[in-house]
């Protein structure tokens, strides 16, 4: 049944913004239904993937996708916070999600496709 909802989860995402979020809930959700270690450090490693991408991230593009990501901030909070404009901020935001799905697409294919042939 999860695998179900984690398949169906992932095919209806459908905003670039929202995609890394879905993620980090869907790996919450792995992690707490978690059975055998495997799955457990399969999601782990998924995390700490996204953690050494973000890291790559340029300077203010990471500042804009953690501020919104982490903290929750409006884009107008987020350009307040960081001296840009609203523009900025939602520009800076989709280049960074674009990046990290490009990065890490296949990625999460793989888990996924592990994970539903345990």
């Amino acid at each position: 049944m999860m695998r179900n909802r984690a398949v169906k989860h992932l095919l209806t995402v459908k905003k670039e913004n929202l995609a890394l979020q879905d993620l980090a809930s869907y790996l919450q959700e792995m992690r707490a239904h978690s059975g055998p270690a495997d799955e457990a450090i399969s999601a782990q490693q998924l995390q700490e993937a996204i953690d050494r991408e973000v890291a790559n991230l340029p300077e203010r593009m990471r500042a804009v996708f953690l501020l919104r990501r982490d903290e929750q901030l409006s884009h107008q909070e987020i350009a307040d916070r960081l001296g840009i404009s609203v523009l900025t901020s939602r520009t800076q935001l989709k280049k960074a999600v674009k990046y990290l799905w490009s990065k890490l697409s296949t990625l999460f294919a793989l888990a996924l496709a592990w994970y539903l042939w345990l």
